[in-house]
């Protein structure tokens, strides 16, 4: 989550303050939903617990009261008629984002409305280019950034391995 000052910072670019601020609501409900399943399943690595089939591939979340279904690398969450879509990315860390994910959380979102694809997609760039955000390319989701501030604090940041 980033920091007072980072948010303050982007705040000279309105549009871009928008999408931060999205980021933010986009995560806490992605970390609501993850511990909420993880709390039911008695399960800290989700994604391992479904491909052993030691969890069915959807089900009914009990807190918060929703419905998940796992797909790919990651899970899709309906609580409370908004979307979040979550790619997993090491460790199980649940933290990232990129446009399509935002956009799906956005349209399903009725403050974030406003706020469209391609609007989200050049506050993305926008916001990499100052630094805030990176997308180290971290396996299983290499498409997914994080923000800067965020990648230090105990998850592994290693680059993904050449193939």
């Amino acid at each position: 989550m980033p920091k007072p000052a980072t948010i303050a910072f982007a705040s000279a670019d309105p549009i871009s303050a928008d999408v931060l601020q999205l980021i933010v609501d986009y995560q806490r409900a992605a970390r609501a939903a993850v511990v909420g399943l993880k709390r039911q399943a008695g399960s800290a690595n989700l994604l391992s617990s479904w491909r052993m089939g030691k969890l069915r591939q959807s089900g009914r979340l009990a807190q918060p009261r929703g419905r998940y279904s796992f797909h790919g690398t990651g899970c899709r969450f309906e609580i409370s008629g908004r979307v979040i879509e979550v790619d997993f990315g090491p460790s199980g860390r649940h933290d990232g984002f990129d446009a399509w994910r935002l956009q799906q959380y956005a349209e399903s979102a009725f403050e974030w409305l406003d706020l469209h694809s391609s609007t989200i997609n050049r506050s993305l760039r926008n916001l990499e280019s100052t630094g805030l955000i990176v997308r180290p390319e971290l396996d299983p989701s290499p498409h997914l950034y994080y923000f800067t501030d965020d990648l230090g604090n105990g998850h592994s940041t290693s680059k993904r391995k050449a193939r």
